[in-house]
């Protein structure tokens, strides 16, 4: 993502959704002034707006060495997305 994009992805060393207090930390503001952009409903967005922060959720942006439950996830997304999300 880092390389298509030019934007540094910021690597937590907790899992989500306990990385929380961690990247509002790295910015050093509210999390009201931090946008999360992901592409997993239930991390990316999740986190996000649990904690007051803005989300966009983009396409599958990785989708190999996912584990079965991950994969399973992923396709029920593709519906919602598909209600929510433009072409």
């Amino acid at each position: 993502m880092e390389k298509a994009t030019g934007i540094p992805v910021i690597r937590h060393l907790k899992k989500k959704p306990d990385c929380s207090n961690e990247l509002v930390a790295h910015f050093g503001c509210p999390p009201e002034k931090i946008v999360m952009i992901g592409d997993r409903v239930l991390t990316d967005v999740a986190l996000a707006n649990s904690i007051g922060m803005k989300s966009i959720l983009t396409r599958h942006l990785k989708e190999q060495n996912d584990n079965k439950l991950s994969a399973l996830v992923r396709q029920s997304s593709i519906k919602y997305r598909s209600d929510r999300v433009g072409p």
